[in-house]
């Protein structure tokens, strides 16, 4: 369709394609399509899924200039050794610095100057080179462990690509899936990671995979009351893990965040953002 398009006299031409098999080779022929640019949707959703994984701790990661630096949006909870500091007293004594460019206080975005005190539940805005942030972050002694074990439900498209990324940084992944030709197909493309076919809803599944003592639970079935149900047990189960909740229904993203999910990714608004972006 792109083709004909720019064969027509089309300025610019944005195809989607989701399928594994066109991932690595339509860069090399995508001149020779007229195409402007290449979505993959669930490529985008699980490379950002494996950067909020290498900060645990944030509620969000946004790439900027091909990655050279992100955003992170990080929750400044009671424990937290930035809460109830001033911006000034916060960088006083520290090498590597961060742009705090906002914060989210409730419904309301401020502007932080020297002045401006933390609270507790303040949602900053932080930017940097990946290496300055992970520095940042020891010199004011939050502690950002790594994950090393992840549980991941659902084995569809955007389980392949986060699982394919997520071996290749030596991550221990476990895969939930109940169809067992899609599980199947995940074992056989991702050889290195566990797969178990079953309901990754089921209490007694989860708990026989080491969930109390997994570092990540990412919700990714095509089913948000499922997605949002899972992780809210997680957390229940433990302090420590990290979840990621799927949601595509757009409706649903407000009520997710009000119910104090930890981290939620919403393929469809990502896509339309980059959409409107580009």
């Amino acid at each position: 369709c792109c083709l004909m398009s720019k064969k027509l006299g089309a300025k610019n031409t944005i195809a989607r394609a989701r399928k594994p098999e066109y991932n690595l080779g339509i860069h090399l022929i995508r001149e020779d399509l007229g195409l402007s640019l290449c979505i993959n949707p669930e490529r985008e959703t699980a490379r950002e899924i494996s950067r909020i994984l290498k900060f645990p701790l944030a509620k969000n990661v946004e790439p900027f200039a091909k990655g050279k630096v992100e955003m992170i949006e990080y929750v400044a909870t009671k424990e937290s050794p930035l809460c109830g500091k001033t911006v000034n007293d916060v960088f006083a004594k520290m090498k590597n610095t961060v742009l705090i460019c906002g914060v989210q206080r409730g419904s309301e975005m401020h502007i932080p100057y020297g002045s401006f005190r933390i609270e507790e539940d303040d949602i900053l805005m932080l930017i940097a080179a990946p290496v300055r942030m992970s520095a940042f972050f020891r010199e004011a002694g939050i502690k950002t462990t790594g994950v090393r074990d992840v549980i991941i439900i659902g084995g569809g498209t955007t389980t392949y690509y986060l699982s394919e990324l997520l071996t290749k940084q030596h991550l221990n992944v476990t895969i939930i899936e109940n169809d067992p030709a899609t599980a199947e197909s995940i074992a056989e493309r991702i050889p290195e990671a566990t797969v178990i076919l079953g309901d990754g809803t089921s209490q007694q599944i989860l708990e026989e995979e080491g969930l109390r003592d997994a570092d990540a639970l990412c919700c990714m079935t095509g089913i948000d009351e499922e997605n949002i149900i899972a992780s809210m047990y997680a957390s229940t189960l433990s302090e420590k893990i990290k979840t990621i909740t799927k949601i595509n229904r757009t409706e649903l993203e407000d009520m997710a965040d009000k119910l104090g999910l930890d981290s939620v990714i919403a393929p469809r608004r990502a896509m339309s953002d980059l959409l409107v972006s580009y």
